[in-house]
């Protein structure tokens, strides 16, 4: 992969401070520590994505806080959360595919999809309770 390529996902990887913050002001410490964490690792993976302790811990991060969301999801019935995370886990999987035949920048082009719209259902998940912001 070459520095074009990774950069657009180093910058995609910006993207969970927005929810991280947003999550803080509306008091819903939960979420944005996961995506805290998730913007942390992110950034830290992507500056130079080789195979590495860092790809497994970003991995890892990212899996735990999809499925922590998942249930925060049901338990809060905020299921227009899965409009968003499907289709961008879906595009993740299509990616993959796509790096494994060596197309690398269609890869790139469907693992922004993931960032994008993953960021797109943290912003769903959070309380729309608008009193808790001051």
């Amino acid at each position: 992969m070459i520095p074009e390529q990774y950069n657009i996902i180093w910058t995609s990887s910006w993207i969970p401070l927005f929810p991280t913050i947003e999550a803080i002001k509306r008091k819903q410490y939960d979420l944005a520590f996961g995506t805290g964490v998730v913007f942390l690792t992110s950034i830290n993976y992507w500056r130079n994505p080789i195979d590495s302790w860092r790809k497994d811990l970003d991995i890892f991060c990212v899996r735990s806080l999809a499925l922590y969301q998942l249930y925060k999801s049901v338990i809060t019935g905020k299921y227009n959360y899965l409009f968003y995370t499907v289709p961008g886990i879906i595009s993740y999987y299509i990616g993959l595919n796509y790096y494994k035949n060596k197309q690398t920048w269609t890869y790139i082009y469907f693992h922004l999809g993931l960032h994008i719209l993953a960021n797109m259902g943290n912003f769903c998940i959070l309380d729309n309770n608008l009193k808790t912001i001051k």
